[in-house]
Order: C-alpha cells, then sequence, then structure tokens
C-alpha cells in the first residue's frame, strides 16, 4: 500500500522537472525574441545580453548561439583592419557557438556555396565597392534558405560628406577642374537608403526592414586621418582612383593642409550613415 505514495511523488517530481524545462524553454524563447527586436534597432549590446540568457535557459538550442555570434560580428568596427580587431571578432564568434564556425576567404559576389544552404546569412558591406553590392547582396541571398533572415550592413548615401566638401575644395585649388565632377560622382554612388529596400525585395526578400544609424569618426589630425588603415587602404583608393597618379600626392597634401585648416585645432569627424538592411527569403523563391 506505501507504493501508491512512492510512484505519486515520483509522478509529481517528473512532472514538477518537465514543468521546470518548459519553463527555461519559454524564457528562453522570451529572451530571443528580445534581442532580436534589440538587434533590428542596433542595440547589439542589449541583443547580446539576451542571447547570453537564452543561453543559459536553454544551452542545447543552438538557435540563440548562432543570434549571439551574430551580434557579436556586427559589433566589428567596419575598416578596422588590426590584427587586435579581427582576432577579437573571431574569438567572440567561435566562443558563442563553440566549435560549429568557420572562417574563410572567398570572393563575396561568387561563393563556393549550394542554393539554399543556411538559416540566417550576415553581410557586412563596408569594406566593398559600392557597385558590387547587388551582386553581393544577390549572392547572399542565394545561400540563404526559403524562410531564413538575410542581413547586409553597409554605407549609405550621405555618408562621407565632410571630406567630400575638403576633397572638392582641393581639386579647385590646385587647378583639377576636370575632376570636380568625379566628386558628385563618389558621392551619388553611394546606394539611397530606398534603393537597398527595392533591391531586397527585388532579389526576393520579404517583410523588408531598415535601421540607420550615424557614425561619427574622430581624428585628431590629418595626418590621423591620412594614416588610417580604412582611409589609406581602402576609401582613399577608390576616392582617387579617376585622378592622373602623378597627381595622388598633391591632392592628399592639399587635402592634409585643408582638414588641419578647417578643424581649428579641433578633431576632424567623418560621419557615416549606416544602414542595416534586414528581411526573410521568400518560401518559393
Amino acid at each position: 500500500m506505501r507504493r501508491l505514495p512512492t510512484l505519486s511523488a515520483a509522478l509529481l517530481a517528473a512532472a514538477m522537472i518537465l514543468a521546470g524545462t518548459g519553463c527555461s524553454y519559454l524564457k528562453s524563447r522570451d529572451h530571443i525574441n528580445q534581442g532580436i527586436a534589440s538587434y533590428r534597432n542596433a542595440k547589439y549590446s542589449d541583443a547580446v545580453d539576451h542571447f547570453e540568457q537564452a543561453i543559459k535557459l536553454d544551452p542545447q538550442n543552438p538557435t540563440p548561439q548562432l543570434y549571439l555570434a551574430t551580434a557579436y560580428m556586427v559589433q566589428w568596427i567596419p575598416g578596422a583592419e588590426s590584427p587586435e580587431n579581427l582576432e577579437l571578432a573571431r574569438v567572440k564568434a567561435q566562443a558563442a557557438v563553440k566549435n560549429s564556425m568557420e572562417f574563410r576567404k572567398e570572393k563575396l559576389d561568387r561563393l563556393p556555396l549550394a542554393d539554399n544552404r543556411f538559416n540566417l546569412v550576415i553581410g557586412d558591406g563596408s569594406l566593398i565597392h559600392s557597385e558590387r553590392v547587388p551582386e553581393v547582396f544577390a549572392e547572399m541571398i542565394r545561400v540563404a534558405s526559403p524562410g531564413a533572415t538575410v542581413t547586409l550592413a553597409l554605407p549609405t548615401f550621405s555618408s562621407f560628406g565632410e571630406f567630400f566638401s575638403i576633397y572638392w575644395e582641393a581639386l579647385h585649388n590646385l587647378g583639377l577642374i576636370d575632376h570636380e565632377r568625379d566628386v558628385e560622382t563618389l558621392i551619388t554612388v553611394l546606394p539611397a537608403v530606398s534603393r537597398l529596400e527595392e533591391l531586397a525585395e527585388e532579389e526576393g526578400l520579404e517583410n523588408v526592414t531598415t535601421t540607420t544609424k550615424v557614425e561619427e569618426f574622430d581624428f585628431e589630425s590629418a595626418e590621423k586621418f591620412l594614416n588610417e588603415p580604412l582611409v589609406a587602404d581602402f576609401l582613399m583608393p577608390i576616392w582617387l582612383e579617376s585622378l592622373p597618379a602623378q597627381a595622388h600626392q598633391n591632392v592628399l597634401d592639399e587635402i592634409g593642409r585643408l582638414v588641419n585648416e578647417e578643424s581649428h585645432e579641433m578633431e576632424f569627424a567623418l560621419t557615416i550613415k549606416a544602414t542595416l538592411v534586414m528581411g526573410e527569403k521568400a518560401i518559393g523563391h
């Protein structure tokens, strides 16, 4: 007769365990949803906190681990090519998904990957030429599975305005009048947010949203600005590519002079209109 109470107690304990497991799962899902909301609003630190809580509550679920890796990676400083910055991104992302992440060096517009493969595709367009954006975006969508989330971050129209003003003045001062129109081309080649939304929909994304945030990079002097890896190794070669090679150094010297002159011993600010475009790949695409 004592077996019934013992069995009842065992069933009650099992029920409590199951209830606790279900509660943890629901709490984890809630943190995932809050993390996604924070990510969409560019509150990446908040997103990291929510995804970390989700992992603690449901450590066997790979979904919050992938989202955490994404939230870490998107905080990689655009253009900061220092080994420390890259290693920080790698270590954090690998820690988030343990050994399930692989790093490769491939052509962004010709990925050696099968169609419809990934449930989440993240792209950083900070260091690609604006003219390549459509091809890169299309390739990201190609490898995404139907229903997958696809996200691309990149600078958009009205970025680098302070520099373009100084660049135009430098060309004018040096008598390079025929190249002044090149500055207008550099301004307009950056995609507008509305064009990114259209491009996303043309390539098969649904529920497209965009988030834009103005980021400011401050430089103590013209020398600091011109020697910054993002500027010296990536941006400046693009900005100067239409000029005769023999004019490059004179233009750089004049840009440096104007930066120091107009800064009035204050920091020179370079602003970037950073935009995050996000959508879901259509099921029938």
